[in-house]
């Protein structure tokens, strides 16, 4: 199992299987004793054996854990511009968590089997904010038409039409007053976004993605 630890490095369940018993090894033998005290004044083997395996099986269920599932997007808030940025990198969430206060991770909020049509990202210059789109040509027309906006490359893969029961058809919200947009597979956030902040929707189904 190949896990990403959340600072861009891969890290594979063997891997985490050969660093402990090599940890353990370098144990000084102060530490051993009082481990072995612990255990009714002795250590056998198949009892190091079994602390191994457990703490091993434990950080890799961490691990797992930390990272998310595959295709996850993260969603940030960022509270300086009050527009949503997301994104299905780890490296890119942890990042932003450690150097960007402004921006507040409000966790997973839909999962891309990073299969199907290109989801391309721009960024804008001059408010801070981040749009997405599946369409090539809607993507050429804001390259032509607004120089603030400045391409970032395809942010995921996601199917533009349905391809399962499970699937959810994500709602693309604008606020004619900022310019800025939201994407949601909420239908009970695109509704509250709608009726009580006045929101216009552009879309019940402008991807389609998997609930977290």
């Amino acid at each position: 199992m190949d896990l990403p630890t959340g600072n861009g490095v891969t890290t594979k369940g063997a891997q985490i299987k050969t660093v402990l018993p090599n940890a353990l090894n370098n144990i000084p033998d102060a530490l051993y004793q009082m481990l072995a005290d612990a255990n009714g004044g002795e250590l056998a083997s198949w009892v190091m054996s079994c602390m191994i395996n457990t703490s091993a099986n434990q950080l890799v269920y961490a691990l797992r854990d930390l990272a998310g599932p595959a295709g996850a997007v993260y969603r940030f808030y960022n509270s300086d511009s009050g527009s949503h940025f997301y994104t299905t990198s780890v490296k890119e969430r942890d990042d932003i968590v450690a150097n960007l206060p402004h921006m507040t991770l409000e966790g997973r909020r839909f999962i891309t089997e990073g299969l199907g049509t290109a989801l391309h990202r721009f960024y804008h210059t001059i408010t801070d904010a981040h749009f997405f789109t599946t369409s090539q040509k809607e993507k050429a027309y804001v390259e032509a038409s607004f120089s603030q906006f400045v391409y970032e490359g395809v942010a995921t893969y996601v199917y533009t039409d349905p391809t399962g029961t499970n699937d959810q058809g994500v709602f693309r919200l604008y606020n004619e007053d900022t310019g800025q947009h939201l994407f949601t597979a909420s239908e009970a956030e695109a509704d509250n976004v709608q009726n009580v902040l006045g929101w216009k929707l552009e879309s019940a189904k402008s991807f389609y993605v998997e609930i977290a």
